[in-house]
């Protein structure tokens, strides 16, 4: 639908990153990702439909980009792929990866194939006041499984995660999962975590500061893991899991 390239990381590096300010428009039904950020190009989408990518996802940001989502629509991405197992790699609703930032607010994930938000390799996310719910395997997913240690962080303040989690019955999926292979300091404050299909919070390592959150009608409200050896197909937890939770 829109591709922005240019910069380090990116198909054209002898270009300055592209930058792009969307509003009011729809970036729909596409056959892969609706919208796509590689190297420095950044962007700023308000009031924006990124929903229906048919085998893709709603919005990447990959390779030291950088994208801001306000009062969007981010849904319904990967609809014409089967759900698996195992998980396909389509319908990712909010896809930042490789060294970028995204910020997301007061926006809607409803409905995406396989996962709402995801934050992996070295990235920076920020959800503020968005919704994130019926997502097919884990609503929000921080660090990724190819990067022992993923330096990956995410800040959550007031979102509301429901009902993900449901596309697999045999291994149902969490509101939210900070994976194995996390190392940094993750941060979730007045957040509601109802109704997800597993947990609705798992930490598997690294730090978590819980402040005034909410857990309700999940099979499991919080789930704090560690492992020091491996256990297949999962890694050992990279550092100790630790957790404080207030309120």
């Amino acid at each position: 639908g829109l591709v922005l390239a240019g910069g380090v990381n990116s198909v054209l590096p002898t270009f300055p990153g592209a930058q792009v300010n969307v509003s009011v428009s729809d970036l729909m039904e596409n056959h892969q990702q609706n919208a796509l950020l590689t190297g420095t190009s950044n962007a700023w989408f308000r009031y924006v439909r990124l929903n229906r990518s048919r085998a893709g996802h709603g919005i990447s940001a990959w390779g030291n980009s950088y994208v801001r989502v306000v009062a969007s629509e981010i849904s319904t991405n990967g609809y014409t792929v089967a759900p698996g197992p195992p998980v396909p790699d389509a319908g990712k609703g909010f896809d930042i990866r490789d060294d970028s930032e995204g910020d997301a607010r007061r926006s809607t994930l409803h409905a995406n194939l396989t996962y709402g938000v995801v934050d992996v390799v070295r990235s920076v996310v920020r959800l503020t006041l968005n919704t994130i719910d019926s997502t097919g395997y884990n609503g929000v997913n921080v660090c990724g499984v190819a990067t022992t240690p993923d330096t990956s962080v995410i800040y959550m303040t007031n979102n509301w995660i429901a009902n993900n989690g449901y596309a697999a019955p045999t291994a149902p999926g969490s509101g939210m999962e900070i994976y194995l292979t996390c190392s940094g300091t993750q941060t979730l404050t007045g957040n509601t975590f109802i109704g997800n299909a597993l947990n609705g919070l798992f930490i598997g390592s690294g730090t978590a500061s819980l402040t005034s959150n909410t857990f309700q009608a999940n099979t499991i409200g919080l789930t704090l893991y560690a492992v020091d050896t491996a256990i297949p197909p999962e890694p050992p937890s990279y550092t100790n899991t630790v957790a404080t939770r207030y309120g």
